[in-house]
């Protein structure tokens, strides 16, 4: 099933042999493991002894088709194969692939930016003028870096004038002017203090 899943369909390249056959596979509904991986298979409490373990050691064969979210698992105890819907999974070869939501957040921008930076040519949506067009262009602009245009750099502006002004002339010596009246005016008058 999982390579048929992987195999392009002779028929129609675009899709898998497995979705050529029988339609789009739901991992949701069919979840998928490694094959040969062990597992704890639960046993239900009306099926197990009061005392008894609440799992039975067993290894995965493949998903329960015509069952929602149930797996096909070997137990070696009994020597048959049961259909469980809860099991624990212990890979010892194949590690479980996880994402972290910071992978995955950077695998959607990056998705995002290079959508944004060469679009198909059929997508009617980005040639359109709407809100939508409006918001792609500005994510556009947000996952572009700025294009960084070279400018020759003018001469910086001087911090001292390169003429030299003369300071003004002050005569030291001449301190009595009498061109200047005096700012109080005087009087022979001597203020009482109170």
């Amino acid at each position: 099933m999982t390579l048929n899943m992987c195999r392009p369909s002779r028929i129609n390249p675009k899709l898998s042999a497995y979705q050529q056959v029988w339609g789009n596979f739901d991992f949701n509904k069919t979840p998928l493991a490694p094959p040969g991986c062990k597992v704890v298979v639960h046993e239900r409490a009306m099926e197990r002894g009061a005392w008894a373990c609440h799992g039975v050691v067993g290894y995965y064969i493949g998903p329960a088709m015509k069952h929602y979210r149930n797996y096909i698992s070997y137990i070696p105890e009994t020597k048959g194969i049961r259909t469980t819907n809860t099991i624990e999974f212990f890979p010892e070869k194949v590690d479980m692939p996880t994402t972290a939501t910071t992978d995955r957040l950077a695998r959607a921008t990056e998705d995002l930016a290079e959508i944004l930076q060469a679009p198909h040519p059929a997508t009617p949506f980005l040639q359109q003028g709407t809100v939508i067009n409006d918001a792609m262009e500005q994510l556009k602009k947000i996952f572009t870096p700025p294009t960084r245009i070279e400018t020759a750099m003018a001469a910086p502006i001087p911090r001292v004038l390169e003429t030299a002004v003369a300071a003004p002339r002050v005569d030291v010596n001449n301190n009595n002017n009498s061109n200047h009246s005096p700012r109080v005016a005087v009087t022979s008058k001597v203020q009482p203090m109170l």
